[in-house]
C-alpha cells in the first residue's frame, strides 16, 4: 500500500550549521534564537508582532496552551524567571512546506546558567562554554509566511516536548523555588 508523500527538508547537526541554516525557517529560528537568549526580543518596540503572529498558540511542557499575547508571555516564562543566561542548540530537524508557510519537528538541547549561581558548572557544550545544566528537548514550530516581517516569517505555533522537572529540581536545590511549586508545574 503506498501513502502520499511530501518532500521534507531533513538534518542533523551539532549546532546553528550552515546547511542547518540554508532553510527559511531554520534561519528564522537562528535570528528568534539570538533575539530571545539576548534579551532583546523584550526590549523591541513590539516583541510580540515582530516575531509572532497575533494569533501564536503556545503548548508548553505541561500540555497546558495558550494564544496570543498570553502565549508569548508563557513561552518566556521559565527562562526570565530562572535563568542569567541560555541557549539551544539543534541536532536535528525536519521541516515540511504548508500552505501558509513552513512547520518543523526539531531536537534541540537547552543548556542554562541558572540565576543562583553555585560556582560549580556541571556541562560543557561543543564550544567549549560551561553551563549549568543541558536538557534535551523537542519543539514542534509552526511558521507563517510574513511579507511585513524583515526575515519574511513569523512564529505561528510552538509546541515543547521536554521535561522540565530536572530545570526545576535545579531551582529547588540552589532555593530559588519551593518544592511544593515545582510539583505544581509537573503536571
Amino acid at each position: 500500500m503506498s501513502f502520499p508523500t511530501q518532500p521534507c527538508f531533513s538534518v542533523e547537526c551539532d549546532g546553528w550549521t550552515e546547511e542547518l541554516l540554508q532553510h527559511p525557517a531554520m534561519k528564522f529560528m537562528f535570528e528568534f534564537e539570538n533575539s530571545f537568549t539576548s534579551g532583546k526580543m523584550y526590549t523591541d518596540a513590539e516583541p510580540f508582532g515582530t516575531w509572532h503572529t497575533t494569533d501564536f498558540t503556545y503548548t508548553g511542557e505541561t500540555g497546558a496552551t495558550s494564544t496570543g499575547l498570553d502565549a508569548f508571555e508563557k513561552s518566556r516564562q521559565l527562562y526570565i524567571t530562572l535563568l542569567s543566561k541560555f541557549c539551544h542548540r539543534p541536532h536535528f530537524g525536519i521541516i515540511k512546506e504548508t500552505d501558509d508557510g513552513y512547520e518543523c519537528l526539531g531536537l534541540a538541547d537547552l543548556y542554562g546558567n541558572y540565576k543562583v549561581d553555585t560556582g560549580v558548572k556541571k556541562v560543557t557544550d561543543s564550544d567549549g562554554q560551561q553551563w549549568d545544566f543541558k536538557a534535551p528537548a523537542s519543539h514542534r514550530l509552526k511558521f507563517r509566511k510574513d511579507s511585513k516581517s524583515p526575515t519574511g516569517l513569523k512564529l505561528s505555533g510552538m509546541t515543547v516536548y521536554a521535561n522540565a522537572l530536572p530545570i526545576f529540581a535545579g531551582a529547588v536545590h540552589r532555593k530559588m523555588l519551593p518544592q511544593e511549586l515545582m510539583l505544581d508545574n509537573a503536571y
